[in-house]
């Protein structure tokens, strides 16, 4: 499954409610019933008569899909809103392209934060907070063989997404002759005193299975159960990888918090937003990697990817505070 930035952002906002307005259902965007180069119309959602005039007063006007580049965002002024037609109306430049015009289908959110913020939060929360979990298979090419480099056969192709040590959870292995479909994976340590480690070395993550333990031979399939991050997305329709986008969304308020938080302020409102954040993304954080949930990740070291030398799948769990440069 996967879901898309627009979604995550009109999500994010949504778990922000006095910092924007981007859904009415948390399933739908907002949509302008009719458009103009200086305005937008919005007669389902907007508020109507006696909605103050500075109601949006230096907000902005966000159209991610907006055919042209340049209309994408406009800031609202102290008299931008009218109530009575449902109206808002942006401090220009005019839009060289309407909303509903060409190929734009009249979505749209409201911010308080340039909605450029809240994409790079996404973008930050893709590489740092949001990962998907892998298994990628390899057969040892000689037998006795003791250290594998990850970019270098039979550890290239998809062994590539492993740029940390961290990444690598557990090695397993199963018997050669299992039948395809009931195979039977077990984790190598399991095994009389079968050991391994990964660790870095001139930027290439390498493997390696410790003596006395035996090396593989090239009867034993083997597989690594990595963790891999998102990419960076630049487009409202780009695909993300995430069964539960509110996860994604989650992490890009905390992202968000760790950018414009007031630490010294008990009461600051991103603080706030970042502890009801992070319950949310730590519940579905267990949801989306389970075993894997509790490990910490993006972090180069030369131990067996958070696990004990010996082998041991480690948890190395941290408390999400870190985001925010030190306790929620």
């Amino acid at each position: 499954m996967s879901t898309t930035r627009l979604e995550v952002l009109r999500l994010a906002i949504a778990m922000c409610p006095e910092r924007g307005l981007s859904t009415i259902d948390d399933e739908n965007n907002l949509v302008a019933s009719a458009g103009a180069v200086g305005s937008l119309t919005d007669l389902g959602v907007l508020p109507q008569t006696g909605a103050s005039t500075a109601l949006f007063n230096n907000a902005y006007l966000y159209r991610p899909k907006a055919a042209n580049a340049e209309d994408i965002v406009r800031q609202i002024g102290a008299t931008g809103y009218a109530g009575t037609t449902q109206v808002i109306t942006h401090e220009g430049p005019n839009y060289t392209e309407a909303p509903l015009g060409g190929s734009d289908d009249g979505t749209y959110l409201i911010t308080k934060d340039h909605p450029f913020l809240w994409e790079t939060a996404l973008n930050r929360a893709l590489k740092t907070l949001l990962f998907y979990r892998r298994e990628e298979e390899f057969t040892p090419t000689t037998s006795g063989q003791r250290q594998y480099t990850l970019s270098t056969s039979p550890l290239d192709g998809n062994f590539t997404l492993v740029t940390s040590p961290a990444q690598i959870h557990n090695v397993q292995y199963r018997g050669k002759s299992d039948t395809s479909g009931q195979y039977e994976w077990r984790d190598w340590f399991q095994k009389g005193r079968r050991q391994w480690r990964v660790y870095q070395v001139n930027n290439t993550v390498a493997l390696e299975f410790i003596p006395p333990g035996p090396a593989p031979t090239t009867d034993d399939r083997l597989r690594l159960v990595i963790v891999v991050p998102q990419t960076a997305v630049t487009t409202h329709n780009q695909s993300i990888t995430l069964t539960n986008p509110t996860w994604a969304a989650a992490a890009t308020v905390l992202m968000m918090a760790r950018s414009l938080a007031n630490r010294n302020n008990p009461d600051d409102i991103w603080l706030k937003y970042a502890r009801d954040a992070e319950k949310i993304y730590n519940d579905l954080r267990r949801q989306e990697l389970g075993e894997l949930a509790y490990r910490s990740y993006g972090r180069s070291n030369t131990r067996s990817g958070g696990a004990s030398v010996g082998g041991r799948a480690g948890r190395g769990g941290r408390h999400l505070g870190a985001t925010l440069g030190g306790r929620i």
